[in-house]
């Protein structure tokens, strides 16, 4: 199961991408040992905290300036990302240190892959010495990135920025989503290619501002393409009119499931949901009309899922519908 984390942070630290000079930057074995085990129990400590929503034992590792600044909204960052994992125990998938005597006038770039996709971080310091952690829950189906930055004030660490943000969704990240786009746009399956750059640009900025996919414009760009390319060619709601009583496809996106994510094509009918018999005819000729209209929407995947609606949802109250699946490889 996907759970819905909403992208949220608390930052001192300044974003930057140019200029200033370069201090020397270690990654994760070459951190001296004693940085590693001091930064290592902080981390411990703040993803127990997060894990078990404890917002003052996040703010008891929040330098003096960030918990002025982000109070108040301590407690709703935390409550919304524990609801957003329940794993245990989590990795380290990279981690940085940098001693830097300047840290007003440097601008930082930190460089790592995620896989085989590279990625960058940069931001400006506000301490001489600055750690940090690239922290992800060990579950499977979705990937939390937890990005930890923490400055040295005399002789402790402090927590500076904190993100929650998707990294990873069914082991596939933003570039990997973004390749079986460009695959489906190649095969002239538009509504594919659509459903596959949005789930691109959910998990594209992990880390907010502060984390940059090497082909993150490439990405944005090629999403805007095809979502013009679709908003010219698919007009929502559209009616079947080959089909008796005329049903209204008003929404097709990508729906997660225990195997990953496949096509939901919510529509209109005029049958009513009591009538199963009829509703399973009627469907039995709107999946041929979906094939004909959306190239490629039931090829190389497992399902396709419709909703039968006989009124349409406002997105407030629930409405009741008929759900089918289809297995399309069996």
């Amino acid at each position: 199961m996907i759970r819905k984390l909403l992208p949220a942070i608390l930052v001192l630290l300044t974003f930057s991408a140019c200029g200033g000079k370069k201090p020397s930057v270690l990654k994760n074995e070459q951190i001296p040992e004693k940085v590693r085990k001091e930064t290592g129990v902080l981390n411990d400590k703040l993803f127990r905290a997060v894990s078990r929503n404890d917002a003052e034992a996040v703010k008891a590792l929040m330098s003096d300036t960030l918990l002025q600044k982000h109070k108040d909204g301590v407690a709703p960052l935390i409550q919304n990302a524990s609801t957003s994992f329940s794993a245990l125990t989590y990795k380290v998938i990279d981690a940085y240190y940098q001693y830097n005597t300047d840290p007003a006038g440097a601008d930082t770039v930190f460089s790592g892959s995620v896989g085989a996709h590279p990625y960058a971080i940069h931001f400006t310091p506000v301490n001489t010495e600055t750690y940090i952690a690239l922290l992800v829950p060990e579950e499977s189906n979705q990937e939390v990135l937890i990005t930890a930055i923490y400055g040295k004030y005399g002789d402790k660490w402090k927590l500076n920025t904190i993100y929650f943000g998707v990294l990873s969704m069914f082991g596939k990240s933003a570039p990997d989503y973004y390749k079986m786009a460009r695959t489906a746009y190649e095969k002239q399956y538009l509504a594919d290619a659509v459903n596959y750059a949005d789930l691109a640009r959910l998990c594209l900025k992990p880390g907010g501002d502060l984390f940059h996919f090497g082909a993150e414009k490439e990405m944005e760009d090629f999403a805007e393409k095809v979502h013009a390319e679709a908003t010219k060619t698919f007009a929502f709601p559209q009616v079947l009119e080959n089909i008796p009583g005329k049903p209204v496809l008003f929404r097709i996106f990508p729906e997660s499931s225990e195997k990953g994510f496949f096509p939901m094509v919510y529509y209109k009918t005029n049958i009513p949901l009591s009538n199963t018999a009829a509703l399973e005819a009627e469907h039995e000729e709107i999946k041929k009309e979906v094939s004909r209209l959306y190239k490629g929407i039931d090829k190389d995947k497992e399902y396709v899922f419709y909703w039968a609606y006989n009124q349409y949802p406002d997105g407030n109250t629930p409405v009741e519908h008929y759900s089918f699946i289809d297995e399309l490889r069996k």
